[in-house]
């Protein structure tokens, strides 16, 4: 701020001064070489990219980038005539046709994810429609978000019609329903699911087929390789796991559902009564106080989660049971799935867990990373108030007062890897880099 006026920093460089900013506008391209927001000049609303004033509005919305970041798009409020506003698209430079609004929490505008399509729900009238690449649809009573498919070719959205909903795909109208919900493409783009209510039960939806009626139906999740669909159902305050069509066995409650990344094996945690349990391909495990979320090692050859056992808490990968502690962090597998690590505290001190066995003990510690070779752990550990990096079991003699917001230990390569932190006694920004192979010399 200078002499009532703003201004956006980036790094060391100042942007122009504008009367004002608008309010968590600033929005960074995915490549992360544009910078854009929206900046106020008198009575009038700018976007900004790359601190070069576009376009005036009476308002802007905050803006997008494309997936790829080469386009910019956002929304712009213009009067026209006495009394009459209207909301266009701004695609770059190139202003769309105007309506009477743009319906921003219908996601719009969104980008398809190889950044060619362009779509939004637009008003007119008091009626809605989709606009996509500036072709105008049929208008109707409500339109759901627009949606594309991952790889770009399809967009779909629900429609209302009267009293009746439908999903409108590059197929055509579906089947009528009292009420649509979500809906989801599979990886591959080859299937799309969504939820619809019919005769006030709920449905999964696919190639207008339905699935079994509940009294109410959540996301749909697909296996990697995009062969099979799993979701969640209930009935009269039980739920069961949908796999494929068919259903699984009823629980009390039902948590987190997860494929092993081959797409061969799934897991889930389900209660009964006070037993929870991990089901795994269909067969619930031995019951415990507390299951956590189920994790997969990257070649899906093992499982790993965390559960409740006589007031420890445990990870039991595979069938074995690991050591109990006070509190333990989500696990993860190293890359080459060989290695499992976890953040454990017994009474008030924290340790790195590698395969069952603890580290040594500090006052604390941070979410440790495994190199890309799976060789190395790295974790930041604190004694007392000072940080260090530690290396498998090395301490690094470069201390820190603590670390950034957001900034994590990153592996450049196998023997090198950086991390941001603070250091006294003016609490200055560093960036420490470490190369293993002269670690602790």
């Amino acid at each position: 701020k200078k002499d009532d006026q703003y201004a956006i920093k980036v790094d060391d460089k100042t942007g122009p001064l504008f009367d004002a900013i608008g309010k968590n506008s600033h929005v960074f391209s995915p490549d992360s070489k544009h910078l854009a927001y929206t900046a106020k000049i008198k009575n009038k609303w700018y976007k900004i990219l790359d601190h070069e004033k576009g376009q005036g509005f009476e308002a802007v919305s905050t803006p997008k980038f494309s997936p790829d970041s080469s386009i910019f798009a956002c929304i712009g409020l213009t009067s026209i005539g006495q009394n009459k506003k209207k909301q266009q698209v701004v695609v770059n430079t190139r202003k769309e046709k105007a309506y009477d609004g743009i319906v921003q929490k219908l996601n719009s505008p969104v980008f398809s994810p190889d950044s060619k399509h362009l779509a939004y729900a637009a008003m007119q009238d008091k009626k809605l429609t989709v606009i996509l690449d500036k072709t105008q649809g049929p208008f109707y009573k409500m339109v759901g978000p627009p949606a594309f498919s991952p790889d770009s070719s399809r967009l779909v959205y629900c429609a209302q019609k009267d009293d009746f909903w439908f999903m409108l795909t590059k197929e055509g109208p579906g089947p009528l329903y009292e009420n649509i919900g979500m809906y989801a493409f599979s990886l591959d783009s080859r299937r799309l699911v969504y939820t619809a209510q019919k005769n006030k039960m709920w449905h999964m939806v696919e190639n207008r087929s339905k699935g079994p009626a509940f009294e109410q139906v959540y996301i749909p999740v697909f296996s990697p390789d995009s062969k099979h669909l799993a979701y969640l159902g209930t009935n009269k305050k039980k739920s069961v796991m949908v796999i494929d069509g068919k259903k699984e066995k009823t629980f009390d409650e039902i948590g987190f559902f997860q494929f092993s990344p081959d797409s061969t094996q799934y897991a889930y945690s389900a209660k009964n009564g006070k037993k929870c349990f991990m089901v795994i391909n269909g067969k619930p495990g031995s019951s415990y106080k507390a299951v956590t979320i189920p994790f997969f090692s990257p070649d899906s050859k093992h499982i790993a989660y965390t559960v409740l056992k006589d007031n420890k808490w445990h990870i039991i990968k595979n069938d074995q049971t690991g050591q109990g502690y006070d509190i333990i962090t989500p696990p993860f597998f190293s890359p080459d799935s060989k290695r499992l690590a976890y953040m454990a505290k017994a009474k008030d001190k924290w340790t790195i867990v590698v395969n069952g066995k603890p580290g040594r003990f500090y006052d604390g510690v941070a979410i440790p990373v495994f190199s890309p070779d799976s060789k190395h752990i790295a974790y930041l550990a604190k004694k007392q108030n000072i940080w260090f990096v530690v290396v498998d079991t090395v301490e690094n003699e470069t201390w820190l007062k603590g670390g950034v917001k957001g900034a994590r230990l990153l592996f450049d390569s196998p023997a090198l890897l950086h991390t941001l932190g603070m250091r006294g006694p003016g609490l200055e920004f560093i960036r420490l880099e470490i190369k293993i192979s002269s670690f602790g010399s």
